[in-house]
């Protein structure tokens, strides 16, 4: 067993015997191994919810991911705007705060979940601002 493998990379691998007295054999011929990755799953929406404490904010709170994922929280200004990244990936903390959230166009906010070796599942459903 090889602990310390990531998925997307390739091993190579080969057997040596060696006996009582340190003899060894030849190396077997390598096999190549590809270390694939795993199913991401789509993630909950998450919820949010403007807060006034300190200054207005938005804080987006999600479910805790499968083991090995990390979060990504994505926003969107208006109806038809582009995806941009928020935060993340987000490790151990099940909540992300927006410190600056948009004045009067919509807002929506997405989560993805994320691998380590940089691989992202599908978005979670859209969830719009309410003020």
């Amino acid at each position: 067993e090889d602990a310390y493998v990531q998925p997307g990379n390739n091993y190579w691998y080969r057997l040596v015997a060696v006996d009582k007295n340190g003899n060894r054999s030849d190396p077997t011929r390598p096999l190549v191994i590809r270390v694939g990755s795993p199913v991401i799953p789509t993630p909950a929406a998450p919820v949010v919810q403007l807060v006034s404490e300190a200054f207005p904010q938005v804080r987006i709170q999600f479910a805790q991911p499968p083991a090995g994922m990390g979060v990504m929280v994505e926003v969107r200004q208006g109806e038809k705007g582009r995806w941009t990244k928020l935060v993340g990936p987000v490790i151990g903390q099940l909540q992300a705060v927006d410190p600056s959230p948009p004045g009067k166009d919509p807002v929506f906010y997405r989560i993805l979940y994320r691998v380590a070796s940089g691989g992202m599942g599908p978005a979670s459903d859209a969830v719009e601002l309410r003020r």
